[in-house]
């Protein structure tokens, strides 16, 4: 892996339509530049050695229906960039992180009593391009 590889996916969220409550979404790409390690900590907020954010989608937490995670295929492309010394690597990692605070249908309340932090996202077409 090396700078100005690439990532290139697709990504959505549930329609909020078919909710009662609104979703909140969000995933990180991360990536571990120091040892190609699958070491992704021991706690639900640690990132082991995935130090690295490449791309944070909807870092705010904002709802999907007000332009939050989208909720149409959406394509996202990374140019990777960061790795230290000769801007190479022969072992390297990179990660899908689903980060939301209290996930899950019973995760907080909202106006029907449950809101839905993190419902369902898909991710589609990945590719990884070495230049």
């Amino acid at each position: 892996m090396k700078n100005g590889d690439e990532i290139i996916f697709y990504t959505r969220a549930v329609d909020d339509a078919l909710y009662f409550d609104p979703a909140t979404d969000r995933m990180q790409v991360r990536a571990n530049f120091t040892d190609g390690s699958a070491d992704v900590g021991n706690t639900s907020t640690s990132v082991g050695k995935f130090t690295s954010l490449l791309l944070d989608i909807n870092s705010s937490l904002t709802y999907n229906y007000q332009g939050g995670y989208p909720q149409a295929w959406t394509k996202y492309r990374i140019v990777v960039s960061g790795i230290p010394g000769n801007g190479s690597i022969e072992k390297g990692r990179f990660a899908f992180r689903n980060f939301m605070p209290d996930t899950g249908l019973q995760g907080g309340t909202g106006a029907s009593g449950t809101f839905y932090n993190s419902t369902v996202v898909g991710v589609d077409s990945l590719a990884f391009i070495h230049h």
